[in-house]
This record gives C-alpha cells, sequence and structure tokens, in this order.
C-alpha cells in the first residue's frame, strides 16, 4: 500500500495588487534546498540515476545497508555496465539479496552481471521463450523486462506473458534457496559443516552458466555432463504439450537421462557430501528430494522457466513448482505433473531473499487462517518479529515455515485445517517463549473456514515518536512536502539467519519544518518544536522526513519539496530510526 503524504504551511496566498511606488524593490535572495548528508556517494547516486523509478528505493536501501567499499563495488557494476539491458536485472540483484549475502567476503560481486548476461545469452536459443522489453532504458525513467512463454491449453498454442515480480525473483534472482550465490568449483570435494566451499572466480562457476556451458567445458575425462542447450534447444512449447515435447517435460527428462551404461546422470539417493549448491550437486551425481529439488530450479531457471522449491509441513519431502498462469507441482525424480500431493498438508515456498509465502490453497480444499499477533511489553504491535510455525511430525516437532510481522504485529498464515500447530517468535524485542529454545501451542486445530488468533507479548518496547510542538512561523510563502512511499518489512530469517525485505504497507511518517536550533534539539534528541504555517520567504530552515515509529519497516519512493520557485526531488529510502534533512535557505547574492 502506498503512502501519500502531503505537507503544506498553508495554503498559497491570495494575488495582491502591484506595487504602484517608482522606486524599484530590491528582490530577497532565491531560496533553495540542500540535503544535509552526503547520501550514498557520488557513486551511488550515479548507479541510481541509471536504475529504474520501480527499483531505486530498494537499491538505494540495499546500497545503504552495505559498508562504503562494497557500496562502492556494488554501484560501480551500474555505472560502468556498457549494455544497458543488463541494468535492471543487475540492480535488482542487488536490491534484492540480503545484506549479509552482499557483504561476504565469498560474494563477488561481478557474479551479478554473468548472472544477468547469461540470461540474454540463452534467450536465442530457447523457441518456447522470449525475453520482452518494456520500455527503453535509455529514454523511458521506468522501464521493467519479463518474459512471454508458448504454451499449450486444450491441443492450441498460446501465449503467456508473466508479471514483473515473477521475472526478476524465479528467473533472474541468483539464489534458489539457503545456498549463497558463489562461485563453486564442481569437482572439488567439500568437507566444510557449511557444504557449500567457495571457489574464485577463476576457479570455480556460478550455477546458470555452469549448466548452460561450463559442464561441458571443465567435464572430467571419462565424466558425462549434459548441459542445458541439449535438451531445451528447439522445443517451441513450455507446459502442455499433449506429445510431451515441451520444456517442462525436458528439464525432468534432462535430470533423468542415462547417457551412457553408467547409469543416470543423477541418482536418487544421499549419503556422505551433502551440497546445497547446484555446481557440486552436479558433480555429485546423487541425491535425495532436497538436491533434485535444488537441481530442479536451477536447470528450470538457466532455461528461463519460472521454477520455485515447495515444502509441506508434517512431511520429510520437497518437490517444485513451475508457473503457466498458476503454479503447477512437478517433481522429475516420478516423472510427476501437476500432481497430488493429497490433502492437509500447510505448504511453503521460498524466496532468494530468504523469505517465504505460503502456498497451502492450492494443495488443500478445507483450509483455515492462523493469526499470530506479536505485541511489545505496553501491547504496542511488533513489526518485523520472525514468527516460526512447527508441525508434529513421526514422534517430535518439525519446522514447518516462517514470516515476519507487518505494522499490526500480525503474521498472518493460511494452513491447513484440524491440524496443531506450535510457534515461536524472535524479534529484537525479545522473544517467545521467554529464554529461547522451546516452542508454545499456537492452535490444536482450527475448522475448515475459520479464523484463530494467537497473541504474545515481547519483553522489549516499541520506539515511541516524539511530541511536538508547533508554533506559528510567521511568513508568507507556502511550503509543500509531498511524500510518495511504500513499506518494506526486513525480518532476520529463523531458518536461514538472512534478512529479508518484503512489500507491506509504509510505516507512519513525519514531516517538520524547523529552525536550525530545533534541529540541533533534534538531533540531540531534546525536545524541540516545529514551525506551522507559512514561512518567510528570507528565512532558514529545515524540512526533517522521519521514519521513528517502526522497528522493521523501511519507506521507499519519493519525496518532493516546493518554496516559491525553489524546487528539489529525490529518491526516499529510509530505514526504521532513519530520517532526511534537507536545508531550505536563500542562496547567496
Amino acid at each position: 500500500m502506498l503512502l501519500l503524504l502531503s505537507f503544506a504551511c498553508a495554503p498559497p496566498p491570495e494575488a495582491k495588487p502591484a506595487d504602484t511606488d517608482e522606486t524599484p524593490a530590491v528582490e530577497a535572495p532565491a531560496p533553495a534546498f540542500t540535503p544535509l548528508d552526503d547520501g550514498l556517494g557520488a557513486t551511488s547516486e550515479a548507479a541510481l540515476a541509471r536504475t529504474p523509478a520501480w527499483l531505486k528505493g530498494d537499491l538505494a536501501l540495499a546500497l545503504a545497508g552495505v559498508g562504503s567499499e562494497r557500496r562502492e563495488e556494488l554501484a560501480s557494476l551500474l555505472v560502468e555496465l556498457d549494455d544497458p539491458a543488463l541494468l535492471d536485472e543487475v540492480a535488482f540483484g542487488i536490491a534484492a539479496l540480503s545484506p549479509g549475502v552482499l557483504k561476504a567476503d565469498n560474494f563477488h560481486p561481478q557474479l551479478l552481471v554473468e548472472n544477468a548476461r547469461g540470461l540474454y545469452e540463452a534467450d536465442p536459443y530457447l523457441d518456447y521463450v522470449e525475453l520482452v522489453d518494456v520500455g527503453d532504458p535509455e529514454v523511458d525513467a521506468d522501464w521493467y523486462t519479463t518474459t512471454r512463454y508458448r504454451v499449450e491449453v486444450d491441443g492450441k498454442v498460446v501465449e503467456q506473458e508473466i508479471d514483473r515480480e515473477l521475472y526478476y525473483w524465479f528467473v533472474v534472482h541468483p539464489r534458489i534457496e539457503d545456498e549463497n550465490p558463489w562461485y563453486i568449483d564442481a569437482w572439488a570435494e567439500c568437507t566444510r559443516s557449511g557444504l557449500e566451499c567457495a571457489a574464485s572466480p577463476e576457479e570455480g562457476w556460478f550455477w546458470r552458466d555452469f549448466l548452460w556451458a561450463g559442464a561441458e567445458e571443465r567435464c572430467p575425462d571419462g565424466e558425462v555432463c549434459p548441459i542445458v542447450p541439449d535438451y531445451l534447444s528447439g522445443l517451441d512449447r513450455l507446459w502442455g504439450a499433449a506429445d510431451g515435447l515441451d520444456a517442462v517435460h525436458a528439464v525432468a527428462g534432462m535430470m533423468l537421462d542415462s547417457p551412457d551404461e553408467t547409469g543416470r546422470w543423477l541418482s536418487f539417493g544421499a549419503y556422505g557430501e551433502r551440497s546445497i549448491q547446484p555446481v557440486r550437486i552436479y558433480a555429485l551425481g546423487r541425491g535425495n528430494c532436497g538436491e533434485w529439488a535444488d537441481m530442479t530450479t536451477a536447470i528450470s531457471r538457466t532455461a528461463l522457466i519460472p521454477n520455485v522449491n515447495v515444502t509441506p509441513s508434517s512431511w520429510d519431502h520437497t518437490w517444485n513448482a513451475v508457473w503457466a498462469e498458476r503454479w503447477i507441482a512437478w517433481e522429475p525424480v516420478n516423472w510427476w505433473f501437476d500432481h497430488p500431493y493429497g490433502s492437509g498438508y500447510t505448504t511453503w515456498a521460498t524466496r532468494g531473499d530468504a523469505s517465504m509465502w505460503y502456498q497451502t490453497e492450492q494443495y488443500n480444499s478445507n483450509n483455515a487462517t492462523l493469526d499470530i499477533r506479536v505485541l511489545d511489553d505496553e501491547g504496542v504491535p511488533v513489526d518485523g518479529a520472525a514468527v516460526v510455525l512447527w508441525s508434529p511430525y513421526d514422534t517430535s516437532w518439525w519446522y514447518a515455515g516462517e514470516l515476519v510481522t507487518d505494522l499490526t504485529g500480525t503474521a498472518r498464515f493460511t494452513v491447513g485445517a484440524d491440524k496443531e500447530f506450535a510457534f515461536l517468535v524472535t524479534s529484537d524485542l525479545g522473544e517467545y517463549p521467554a529464554g529461547g529454545g522451546s516452542i508454545d501451542y499456537a492452535t490444536r486445530g482450527i475448522e475448515a473456514g475459520g479464523t484463530e488468533t494467537t497473541e504474545v507479548r515481547l519483553s522489549g518496547r516499541m520506539p515511541t515518536r516524539p511530541e511536538v510542538g508547533l508554533v506559528d512561523a510567521g511568513g508568507d510563502t507556502p511550503l509543500v512536502v509531498d511524500v510518495v512511499a511504500e513499506g518494506r518489512v526486513s525480518g532476520k530469517s529463523y531458518r536461514m539467519g538472512d534478512r529479508s525485505s518484503q512489500p507491506t504497507d509504509a510505516p507512519p511518517l513525519d514531516v517538520w519544518v524547523l529552525t536550525e536550533e530545533g534541529f540541533d534539539a533534534f538531533q540531540a534528541g531534546e525536545p524541540f518544536e516545529a514551525l506551522d504555517g507559512e514561512l518567510a520567504a528570507d528565512g532558514t530552515y529545515v524540512v526533517v522526513v522521519a521514519n521513528l515509529a517502526a522497528t522493521s519497516v523501511s519507506a521507499v519512493g519519493t519525496v518532493s519539496m516546493r518554496f516559491g520557485e525553489a524546487a528539489w526531488s529525490s529518491t526516499l529510502a529510509l530505514a526504521p530510526g532513519e530520517h532526511l534533512a534537507v536545508a531550505l535557505a536563500p542562496t547567496a547574492e
């Protein structure tokens, strides 16, 4: 939901009769707006200038969340990129990865350019899909890319263009689920506990390039190394072909193929090293459902097919879902397509930034709503708390996904009806149950169509907005401040430790006009007063836009200010507790 905030000290003054005095009037110096901080630096500002409008706020948040050295490195990717067609995909990669991933020593920013370039290199070879540019990056302020597919429906081939969000999150994004976007040496043994040993860019491969061509180039003597073009080129339908000659079946065929007498290239069964990196899983040639799901998604996205991993509650299993006007379940190891998985399961899928969304309604006819509401010690809603579900499986409780609370302190789960669930809460304001390491019942079962709410309190306290007195500015010129913003809630994943950034309602923002003395008091955390009414044209002021009421919801959008003939506008990216300060003062004569 957009926050449309317009602040005006007073309506415009009525026109006054012209001065009949022949003595020429002395004009006051023209006012001007000047931001009071250095922002993200010149390179980042240049990068934002090359970025489509819909990505600017998220990109600014991402750049602000890393150190200055890595910020310069990331921004330089966009500034120095010589192919404008790649700008949106590279900018999205920066904006949509968790801060911890972007800052990691084993993350090489150049991977984002290779990831984007791989999309455009694959496109000419795949007849069932084409990349579609909407707008021109060298002309339009806002543009994007998506994909259009040929799909067979009731015996007829039709074209389906997917929404922008589906393209960027489930085709472009360089991360599948819980692995890091690193370069990996496929044939180097990994014995570390994380089971995703990073290599240098010279020694390793990113999965998209590896599966498209690199596996064949680096294939050891005597090994079988299939690559995506061998199986996907020449097909003219993504899904639904009555003869089975479509891209989804071809992905499954690639994974099940037996290129020689040695058996399947990828066998079912896991032992020893259990990697979560597609490049290493490829070389190991084995895995259970988790490894098969990771490989299915990696191969699919390499072939420009939107795909995710799906996990159910109360079952140690994972499968995949491909998008063709809806999420279609499939499981290559069993040659299952659009397969019914039984009833009762609460299912979720994972985005590349570690956030989750629930797909329960796709697999269940009897569903219910479970709301977990998190409050601070005074009963104020807590935003950004991680609410983690658990469900019974065999003789223990198993992880059943998680969500982050919104500005109302609520995490809303769509669950299977009549099923037990337990939960825990983690937050910077505390945890529930207190002391950690335990869970509590969320519900003993909710009837189909019903809703149940569980409310808990944490020991910490939410920030409070300052009480501000208003004083008459005593001027005659109106100041208008327009803010258009959306919210992004950031929560730390219990499962993976990363922070995600998901759309939500915009946080409440404060807009104040302060004197220089008032601004000093504001910065010092002392009581201050804001100006009300029209301003003096020759006065000196500070306009403040502040996000002080949330702990985890940022505001992204635009802000513009007008005062007489002076005007200023900028991208808005305010993390919780942050403010934007812009000086308004006459310029020197």
